[in-house]
This record gives structure tokens, C-alpha cells and sequence, in this order.
């Protein structure tokens, strides 16, 4: 369970990724109604460029848009992405002149206002015309033209061999437009895109202000050089422990990352075009530096809060753009990027805090992170901040560092730890009841009465709810945390296939003032036949190795059969990053069955628990890409793999022969944590598990020891349509290929002369896919002449599917006749 906060750590809490704290608008738009039929949308250039609505991110781009890898995304990240937003998509655009689309608003009156802020989110690729001057926002009044402002003032092309750029995703824009707007009654806003050959522009959640929002409850932050690094680090001191990278000052936002994608070169902080602090370990790492390794740290100079109350409850502030590679293993704790404060002038500093504690290896993130203080931060005139980064890669950016005023009424669910289903995808004769736990805490400075916390299940797709459930926690003090309560009901999904929407919301009595940390969402799927622990993302995997120990290693997913009978294992489905650096290496893939009654009190599976009850093996071809998602049928002595009620099984794959002391990365995603789930279903005594690990020659597998936040992609294929009714007759029947390598015609053969039954021979390639099928009728003759000459050359996988059962046998196909 996840610990009880208290003053005495660091730092309190951690809103994060969170977008910044709330500010009132005076005017907004998030397109919950869709695209307003006021706003004007015009294709000026007549290249068929508009702008369209998306109701559901799965149905729109960039989900559905089809680009070049370094628009491989899976979804339009803002805010209130889930009730929709709006895209111009000039893909397939590829004519030499350039297209040109603008939406405009209706006239807004600001006429009340002296100061007008326009802030919006967007998601932006492109590949022709830089969008520094590409992708603008217009604004007029009644008197004027029209005015540009740039919302992407540093996204460039600087290396002429990448063309492609791509904004963070989300980006926020945050634009003074008061020079046109303020004390005007008639104000039109324009999204002007311009380009030749471009990808998408995608645009949520605008806002007008009559103040700053980033300045709104700020006590520290909001004046030029305090922690903006307007024109330098102002005062901060940057120091380093292994003579390796330190902090510096980078005047104009660009990140020196020798990593190539235009994305990751520019921060998305506010003020980044100004100066920001940087520590590129990457990049001291490529320049041939001692040790790939730093440890800096950069301090604040003295802060003094002494003119803010003693009661008054403070948050920390700041944009960040981070990646991160391994830790500093000496460096205890093994903590990346960590944030430490002192109250005495630096003479002693708190814990390190994880400033990142759920960012995956090598992800990258650009946003504003906030972070609770304790009281006895306020009033203190000696008050300092130090970032630590302890690793080595990737880089890590700093700007906007700000310290506010926390909300009187603030409400939070934890983003850290919710309970999800127990796996993204069950299939549909295998759905099990399962539980909710959420954890809800007070983040603001009044207590909060009539705290009630709820837990809901919609069907995506028709919005229809078919499970809600409520805690109630009377009233909850300031910075009390209620954690490990878990809702009295369970909930069953229906057994047909269907994609399902998870909430955790939490009320009060009193009206809060920043609702957007108020609700968790989450996602599963109900499958016509297939286990899965996250979605499969061929192309965008991050990856999953042991940072120490032994080479050799099996790693897969636990799943849990609640309806085995009648029902046969069919195949295993799993991911591969950097196949490239394994030419020709053969991994195995495996099937274990784990005895159920075994697992009260146990974190590890040991021989005398589990049995292999299938195996097949995958070599991975020379000319592999990057990343592979491979699904391979699986059976044991060449018959169906029965399962059984109420058992659980694990599928792995195994890096049983190390090639060249080069580690073989599992593809992997960090989309689901489940470590709240496991701890629930432990508790109510319906034990699911995730990840199954082991290393060297440990024989027994680890359920919990590399963590239950990041997922191997590793799935079960399962089928109830072809019954073992002969198992013992078939598992008799011999069949042999030849010739094996084959050109042209492949010959079957038995050791018995035919099948008492009709069925079906089916080829896949090594990928999974079906590439050749053919019936046949009872009495399958010897020498079945097979025609294989249309297959590209490699290796296949032939199946015999009969009522009797399943035999699967592997040819090599050549070039060339026979």
C-alpha cells in the first residue's frame, strides 16, 4: 500500500503532469458541443484543408492518420480530449503550392477588460514551412487589421536532414493579446495554418483571461528574474559531484539533445523564449566526457517568504522538459530528477523528492509540475529550492519556478494509485467480477465537508452506465489523505465484447475551485479472444529489461482463467524493441500453468507450482526494424493447449541464449499501473496479477519485483471453437514437411494416412498474420500438395485444425523453383 504522507517529507504531494492551478476565465470553448456553427471556417487556398470536429479521439487523427514515425502518437492529449476537440488535418496535401485554412470566432466583447490572455492547447506536426511562422493566431478588433501572435515561437527547423516537427503534446499557448483586445467590445480570434506538405493541427480548451493565469495566487515567480532565468540563471548556483555536466544557461529555450527529433529540442515553458536552465547529460555523454554519469545539482539563491502568513499552505511550481535514461546507482536514493528544500538558507535540505516518479525509460515530458509545501515554508526569509539530476540521460530543462498560494477549497484524486481492471483486455467467456480503490486527498487550505467519492463503469461506446458505486468520508481536514478504502461492490462485465470507461470523482459541499485534478479516467476492453495487460502499439513501444543481473531472462504476464472448460490456448502475442541489435537471435516463447491454491501470502511462483504446458520459439529475422510485434501460435507435442477452470496461466517470453552481451529489450508500456489493483485483490481475496520476471538460473518467477507500472507486452490468444475430443489420436499422428527449406510445391504426409474428420491447414507468417488457408475433407491423403511459390521467402508456421485438435509445424520458404 502506498505510504501515509506526512509533513515531515520533502515534499507533500504531487499534482502530476498536472496543467497549471485553475484560473477563472471570462470566455472559454472546450467543443464539448462540437464546433461552434458561429465560428467562420474557411479553406482560403481551395486545397480542401478545413477544420473538422472529433467526438471520440479513436475515430480522429493523429490516432487515424497515417504519417511518418515521428508523428507516431496515439492521441490528442488535453485536457477534456474525451469530450472532443477540433483538428485541421492537411495530410495528403502534397500539391507544390501551399494550402492555407483559418476558423475564426464570432466577435467577443472585452470591453470590460484592460488585460486579455488567450490560453489554449494544440498538438502541431508539420513538415514543410516552419511553424514559428506557419501555425499563427490573428486577432482583431473592430478598428484594426488583424495582428499576429505566434504560439509556437521556438518550434524550427535546425538540422536540415530533419524535416519534421512536432509540437509536445499537449502544448500550452499562453498569449498577451491585450494590444488588440483589451477594453474592446467586438474581439474575433483566428487559427491561421499555413503549409505545403503538413501533418495536423489539433486545438482544445480555449480560454480568455483578464490577468495572467501563471501570476494568479503567486507569491514568489511572477516578477522578470526570479524564476523565469530571464536573461540568465539569475543568482542560482549550479554545481556537479563528478566533474561531468553541470546546468547552464541556454538563452532561447532550445535543448541540446543528440537524440534526433525536432520535438524534443525546444521547451514548452511559457517564458522559454527568454532563457531557461538546462542540464543536457546526453549531450556531455556523446562529447566524450569521463563518465557517461552526472550528479549536479542547481540551488536557488535565498527566497524570502517572510511577508507571507504563517498559516498560509504554499505549492511549487515549474515548467520542466525531461528525459530520463538510468539512474546513478550509487546515488542513494536512486532517483533521477529530485527537488529538495531547505527553510535555513541551504544549511540543511529535506529528502530528494522524485520530481518524475512515473516517467518511463526514455519518455519524454514538457509541462507544469506542482508539488505541496509544508508550513513551515511560510514566513520563512531563507527559503531555497535545489534540482538534482543523478543519471545518465537524457536532459532536463527548468524554467517558470513559482511558488503560490494553494486553494481553499481543493479536492484531489490521486493520480498515483487507483485501482484498474485486471487486465486492458479479457475476452468475453473469461469476464470476472473485480474491484475499486481510489485515494482521495485535501488539498486545500479549508476542510472539506460531505466528501463523497465515487467509482463508475460506462460503455464508450454508447455512453450507457452500468456500475456506480459511492464512499462516503464526512469531512476531510486540510492535507488529510483517506487512502486504501475500497468501494463495497464489485462489478462483472457483460460477456460480449465492448470498451468500457472507468471513473474515480470525488464532491464536497463546498464549490472547488480547481475541478480539473477531480476525476481519474481509465480504459478497458471486453475482447472477442484475447489477454492483454496494455494496448499493443507496434512502432511506439517504450521498453523493459533488467537494469542489472545476468543477461538471460524470461519476462511475460499473469492471467487469470475463471472458465477454462471448453477452452484451448491458441497463440501468444509480444513485443520487441531494438531488434535490429539481434539479428538471427532465437527467443522462446513458453506457457505455464500456476497451481491456484498455492498463492496465499506468495510473490513468486516456484517449480513446484507451475508446469510448461507449451512452447515455440521465434528467430528474429536480420533485416528486422526497430520494434516487432510478433504473434505466434503455440501448442504442446502438436496437439491443443486445454485450459482449465479457475487456474492461472503466464505467458513469457525468454532470452535463454545471450547473443553478443547485448540485452534483448521486451516491448513495454507504462500506460497501466497495476499495483493498486494487486494490492486490492489480494484484500478481497481474488489475487490478479501482471508482470512474471525471472533472471540467471533463478527458477522461480517474480510477480512483483520489477514493479506493476510498467507492463511487457506480452498477451494470450485463447479460442473455445476446436475441441481436443481425440487428444490421444491425435497426439499419435506424425506429419512431416518436405522439402523443408521449400521453393515451390510444399508435400504433407502422416503417419496414418488422412484424418477421420474435415478441417482446415492454415499458414501464418512469423508475425502471426494468415497468409495462405485451405480446406479439407475426411481420409487427408498422403503427399498433400501444398502451393507455396507466392510467399515471400522466410520462415512459416503451418497449422492442421481438426475437431481432434491442433498440430503446428514450421518450414523455411527459399527462392528459386524446386
Amino acid at each position: 500500500m502506498m505510504p501515509t504522507i506526512t509533513y515531515a517529507m520533502a515534499i507533500l504531494a504531487i499534482f502530476y503532469f498536472s496543467p497549471p492551478i485553475q484560473a477563472q476565465a471570462f470566455w472559454n470553448e472546450d467543443f464539448s458541443e462540437g464546433l461552434p456553427s458561429d465560428w467562420d471556417n474557411a479553406d482560403v487556398s481551395g486545397n480542401g484543408v478545413f477544420w473538422e470536429f472529433c467526438e471520440d479521439y479513436r475515430d480522429c487523427p493523429p490516432k487515424t492518420q497515417q504519417t511518418a514515425f515521428f508523428f507516431d502518437v496515439a492521441r490528442f492529449e488535453s485536457s477534456t480530449m474525451l469530450n472532443g476537440y477540433i483538428f485541421a488535418k492537411a495530410q495528403g496535401h502534397f500539391s507544390p503550392d501551399t494550402f492555407l485554412t483559418r476558423l475564426t470566432t464570432p466577435t467577443i466583447d472585452c470591453s470590460l477588460h484592460s488585460t486579455v490572455y488567450l490560453r489554449f492547447e494544440s498538438l502541431l506536426g508539420t513538415a514543410g514551412l516552419p511553424p514559428s511562422s506557419g501555425a499563427v493566431v490573428r486577432v482583431k478588433n473592430a478598428h484594426s487589421d488583424w495582428v499576429v501572435f505566434h504560439p509556437f515561437p521556438l518550434l524550427k527547423i535546425v538540422d536540415s536532414d530533419i524535416l519534421d516537427v512536432r509540437s509536445w503534446n499537449p502544448q500550452v499557448a499562453l498569449l498577451d493579446i491585450s494590444s488588440v483586445a483589451a477594453n474592446e467590445s467586438a474581439v474575433a480570434i483566428q487559427w491561421q495554418w499555413e503549409g505545403i506538405v503538413e501533418w495536423l493541427w489539433a486545438v482544445d480548451d480555449v480560454a480568455l483571461f483578464d490577468h495572467n493565469p501563471m501570476n494568479e495566487r503567486v507569491v514568489w515567480g511572477a516578477n522578470p528574474g526570479e524564476g523565469d532565468f530571464s536573461g540568465g540563471l539569475n543568482g542560482w548556483n549550479a554545481s556537479n559531484s563528478l566533474d561531468t555536466c553541470t546546468w547552464v544557461w541556454s538563452s532561447d529555450g532550445f535543448i541540446d539533445n543528440p537524440i534526433p527529433s525536432e520535438m524534443d529540442r525546444f521547451s514548452c515553458a511559457q517564458s522559454a523564449a527568454n532563457g531557461m536552465a538546462l542540464l543536457a547529460s546526453g549531450a556531455c555523454a556523446n562529447a566524450g566526457e569521463p563518465t557517461p554519469f552526472t550528479i549536479a545539482s542547481l540551488e536557488s539563491p535565498a527566497i524570502n517568504l517572510s511577508g507571507v502568513g504563517a498559516n498560509t499552505k504554499l505549492a511549487l511550481r515549474f515548467s520542466q522538459a525531461v528525459q530520463e535514461g538510468n539512474p546513478y546507482t550509487p546515488f542513494d536514493p536512486k532517483i533521477i530528477t529530485s527537488v529538495e528544500y531547505s527553510t535555513d538558507s541551504g544549511s540543511s535540505w529535506t529528502d530528494p523528492v522524485d520530481a518524475n516518479p512515473r516517467l518511463a525509460f526514455l519518455e519524454k515530458f514538457c509541462g507544469a509540475s506542482t508539488f505541496l509545501l509544508p508550513p513551515d515554508v511560510s514566513g520563512t526569509p531563507d527559503f531555497k529550492i535545489k534540482f538534482t539530476f543523478a543519471g545518465d540521460a537524457v536532459f532536463w530543462a527548468i524554467d517558470d519556478g513559482q511558488i503560490l498560494e494553494r486553494f481553499d477549497n481543493d479536492l484531489e484524486m490521486k493520480q498515483n494509485f487507483f485501482a484498474l481492471a485486471p487486465s486492458f483486455q479479457t475476452p468475453s467467456g473469461q469476464v470476472a467480477p473485480f474491484g475499486f480503490l481510489a485515494d482521495v486527498q485535501n488539498i486545500g487550505n479549508q476542510p472539506q465537508t460531505g466528501v463523497v467519492e465515487f467509482a463508475s463503469i460506462q460503455n464508450f461506446d454508447t455512453q450507457e452506465e452500468r456500475f456506480k458505486d459511492s464512499l462516503e468520508f464526512g469531512t476531510l481536514a486540510d492535507c488529510e489523505l483517506e487512502e486504501n478504502q475500497f468501494f463495497d461492490n464489485l462489478f462483472t462485465p457483460d460477456m460480449e465484447v465492448a470498451s468500457y470507461l472507468g471513473r474515480y470523482a470525488v464532491l464536497a459541499n463546498e464549490s472547488d475551485e480547481n475541478p480539473l485534478n477531480n476525476e481519474i479516467h481509465w480504459r478497458f476492453e471486453v475482447s472477442d479472444s484475447t489477454f492483454a495487460k496494455e494496448r499493443e502499439v507496434a512502432g511506439s513501444f517504450n521498453f523493459f529489461t533488467p537494469s542489472s543481473g545476468p543477461l538471460r531472462y524470461e519476462i511475460g504476464n499473469c492471467f487469470f482463467v475463471p472458465n477454462g472448460d471448453g477452452w484451448h490456448a491458441t497463440g501468444i502475442t509480444f513485443g520487441i524493441g531494438l531488434a535490429g541489435l539481434l539479428p538471427n537471435l532465437t527467443l522462446n516463447v513458453r506457457l505455464y500453468r500456476w497451481e491456484a491454491d498455492s498463492l496465499s501470502g506468495e510473490f513468486f511462483a516456484s517449480p513446484d507450482e507451475y508446469e510448461e504446458i507449451a512452447l515455440n520459439s521465434f528467430t528474429i529475422p536480420p533485416s528486422s526494424s526497430n520494434s516487432l510485434l510478433v504473434t505466434l501460435p503455440i501448442s504442446f507435442d502438436g496437439a491443443a493447449v486445454p485450459l482449465e477452470n479457475d487456474s492461472y496461466y503466464f505467458a513469457t517470453v525468454a532470452y535463454d541464449n545471450p547473443f553478443q552481451n547485448i540485452p534483448f529489450y521486451i516491448g513495454a508500456s507504462e500506460e497501466f499501473d497495476y499495483t493498486a489493483m494487486f494490492l486490492l485483490s489480494r484484500q478481497l481475496e481474488k489475487p490478479r496479477y501482471a508482470p512474471m520476471f525471472r533472471q540467471g538460473d533463478d527458477p522461480d518467477f517474480n510477480t512483483v519485483g520489477l514493479g506493476l507500472d510498467r507492463i511487457p507486452i506480452v498477451g494470450l490468444h485463447i479460442s473455445n471453437q476446436v475441441v481436443a475430443t481425440k487428444e490421444t489420436d491425435l497426439q499419435e499422428v506424425r506429419i512431416q514437411l518436405s522439402p523443408n527449406p521449400v521453393r515451390e510445391k510444399l508435400f504433407l504426409t502422416t503417419n496414418r494416412g488422412g484424418f477421420p474428420k474435415e478441417g482446415a491447414i492454415e499458414i501464418f507468417d512469423i508475425s502471426g498474420k494468415l497468409v495462405a488457408s485451405r480446406q479439407f475433407q475426411n481420409g487427408l491423403i498422403n503427399d498433400l500438395s501444398i502451393d507455396v511459390g507466392n510467399l515471400s521467402d522466410g520462415a512459416y508456421f503451418l497449422e492442421i485444425l481438426t475437431e481432434e485438435g491442433l498440430i503446428t509445424k514450421k518450414f523455411v520458404k527459399i527462392e528459386g523453383g524446386n
